[in-house]
């Protein structure tokens, strides 16, 4: 983990990351946020 917060900290790395941290945030959650969506609509 730490070492995540070290890469993260990074300008150059932050750079690559910036669309994609959204995505690997919410990656274990879409499935359940897929599933709402549907219930909503």
């Amino acid at each position: 983990m730490k070492l995540a917060g070290y890469l993260m900290s990074i300008p150059s790395v932050q750079k690559k990351m910036r669309g994609k941290m959204n995505q690997y945030i919410l990656m274990p959650y879409k499935k359940i946020i897929d599933n709402t969506c549907k219930k909503i609509n």
